[in-house]
């Protein structure tokens, strides 16, 4: 199945559901854009993007869980994995859904690692293998360097479909993440991304992201990634915007091309 996201614009079903209330105003321009908690009918959409994201970084990792459990795809793994994972990371009520024109548009899955929950449902998490588990740690933000009297809230993944780019989308959900975060009473906002994906790495920085840890991966991530990644951070306290630095221009610097997913 493609993930493309024009096709999955195309056939995905208008959206329903109320707005999430008490969030910052958008930074966008559109007549009918919602912001609104995700919903189990979200599923389907929230399966679809996350496999977009994650295609060629944990798509391979997974294929033997996925055959071994009956699913053809790595969408299936994750829409099952949505279903029974309310008690998990890996659950609804950690993300957004952005809609424009009654369309899926765009997602935001954030939360804070240090609720203690596991990131997948047991089904899954038992079944993967080390250097699988290994990554998913580092993707999940287990592992976040968090330095005294941080309190870190955890970007996941932002992602907006093809088809809307270009629209201040991006920007408009990782406003949302700050306003979350500070109105949970976080001071730090923390995400990872790729070091060859320069696209996601130019935005980051343009929205105050710094450099704040190198990361090097193991096994057979450490093939299909050897340039590795970062993990990036943005304090939240009001100063900050006006001072993001010198280490998020070194993130520009040891950027190289290729890549889509963050």
């Amino acid at each position: 199945m493609s993930y493309q996201d024009e096709k999955m614009r195309e056939a995905q079903e208008p959206v329903t559901g109320s707005a999430v209330m008490g969030e910052a105003p958008l930074e966008v321009k559109s007549p009918s854009l919602v912001l609104r908690a995700a919903l189990s009918e979200d599923i389907p959409f929230c399966a679809r993007a996350l496999s977009a994201v994650l295609e060629g970084i944990l798509d391979t990792g997974l294929a033997p869980l996925r055959e071994r459990l009956g699913f053809t795809s790595l969408e299936e793994l994750l829409s099952a994995a949505l279903y029974e994972g309310s008690a998990s990371l890996l659950s609804l009520r950690h993300m957004t859904v952005l809609s424009a024109d009654g369309y899926f548009a765009g997602l935001l899955y954030a939360y804070a690692p240090e609720e203690g929950e596991a990131l997948l449902p047991d089904f899954v998490s038992s079944l993967m293998d080390t250097d699988t588990r290994e990554l998913i740690s580092l993707l999940s933000g287990s592992l976040l360097p968090v330095r005294p009297g941080e309190k870190a809230f955890y970007v996941n993944t932002l992602y907006v479909a093809e088809g809307e780019r270009g629209r201040r989308y991006g920007a408009a959900l990782l406003s949302l993440a700050r306003t979350r975060a500070r109105a949970l009473g976080f001071n730090t906002l923390m995400l990872h991304c790729f070091a060859g994906n320069t696209g996601a790495l130019n935005f980051y920085r343009r929205e105050g992201f710094e450099l704040r840890e190198e990361i090097f991966y193991a096994g057979e991530a450490a093939t299909r990634f050897p340039e590795g990644g970062f993990y990036l951070v943005k304090s939240l306290e009001k100063t900050s915007d006006s001072a993001a630095g010198a280490e998020s221009s070194s993130v520009e610097g040891r950027q190289s091309p290729g890549g889509s997913a963050c």
